[in-house]
């Protein structure tokens, strides 16, 4: 069995549109799919699952959320920099990206603890496959203004071993045609896209 934990874009009510291909077991099969509204990177509840379904042998996908979801803790985490602590008990929530906190000094300090995180998942869990999804529209669909080495080739660079890189099996033109919305939403074009994104790496 498979774990595919991500963010709203797995949520039940984005999966509408593939739902009955999920419960005839055509889309996903032998896959247990969550999302969670908005929840960053750094959440504990993330670490939390991952553990719990590793502990049951299941092989683990994480569809990785934007580095802003819940940008608001961005002040929390700078606190965090100078101890061991990686996780906050921040559960988010739709919509949870604070105008606030948008600067490059926020973006920043939320990217590079983002990559601290997944290092550690890594470590934990190092048969897990990470999916770039948001970072893709950001920085490879879309121009972006992070940082140069949070962009989505960089990090697929760093986690070359354990990413399902979208180049492989999309391109910057054709990802517009998968997503519904600037959130980057799947549509049923993009479900399938992930589907067989996942296939591959457990073939």
């Amino acid at each position: 069995m498979i774990y595919f934990l991500g963010s709203s874009h797995l949520h039940p009510e984005y999966l509408q549109p593939v739902q009955q291909e999920i419960n005839s077991q055509s889309l996903f099969r032998h896959c247990e799919i969550e999302g969670f509204r908005g929840m960053p990177i750094w959440s504990q509840t993330i670490k939390d699952k991952l553990e719990q379904h590793h502990a049951s042998g299941q092989k683990l996908v994480w569809m990785v959320i934007d580095f802003k979801a819940n940008n608001e803790d961005a002040e929390r985490i700078a606190d965090l920099q100078a101890s061991d602590s990686l996780f906050l008990d921040s559960a988010g929530y739709p919509g949870n990206v604070d105008k606030r906190f948008l600067e490059n000094t926020h973006i920043e300090t939320l990217g590079n603890h983002s990559i601290r995180v997944i290092d550690d998942h890594i470590k934990n869990y190092p048969s897990i496959k990470l999916i770039f999804w948001c970072l893709y529209m950001r920085s490879r669909a879309n121009s972006s203004s992070y940082p140069r080495h949070l962009w989505y080739d960089q990090l697929v660079e760093r986690y070359k071993n354990h990413v399902l890189d979208l180049d492989l099996f999309t391109n910057p033109q054709e990802f517009t045609n998968l997503v519904i919305d600037s959130g980057g939403h799947p549509n049923a074009a993009g479900f399938k896209l992930l589907d067989q994104m996942i296939k591959s790496a457990f073939a």
